[in-house]
């Protein structure tokens, strides 16, 4: 399950997964991400999610079928944040095909959400949502 939140003044989207996710849920939520009111800034909070359903050609395949709608983010970052191992190392190959196929995204993943905002350039602080204390 993917949920978003948006932060207009900070120009700002995050998606928080949680649960095991699909190569539907990854393609989906991406193609959501560059057609719905995209953002400058994302982060994918999937530190309460896991990967185990998804292969490094899944995340090829969402790459290379979302490279065209990516225009609409050129220019903006993507912070991936995940702290299991596997799951981080299938993050960091989404980032290196993004850089591959030459997205017009920066894409670098993260451990914390502190670090990923600090990355992005927005206080950590303004993101309560995205740290877990969901209403």
């Amino acid at each position: 399950m993917v949920g978003k939140s948006h932060f207009t003044e900070a120009q700002l989207t995050v998606y928080s997964a949680t649960g095991p996710l699909s190569a539907n849920d990854v393609l989906t939520t991406v193609v959501s991400c560059l057609t719905e009111n995209p953002t400058l800034f994302v982060i994918w909070d999937i530190s309460g999610a896991s990967f185990s359903n998804v292969t490094g050609d899944d995340l090829r395949k969402v790459v290379l079928t979302v490279r065209p709608l990516a225009e609409s983010r050129a220019g903006g970052k993507t912070a991936i944040v995940c702290s299991r191992g596997a799951d981080y190392g299938l993050a960091r190959l989404f980032q290196t095909y993004a850089e591959l196929y030459e997205a017009p995204i920066d894409i670098k993943v993260f451990d914390s959400i502190d670090e990923a905002a600090t990355w992005l350039g927005v206080d950590p602080r303004a993101l309560p949502r995205a740290k877990g204390e969901h209403p």
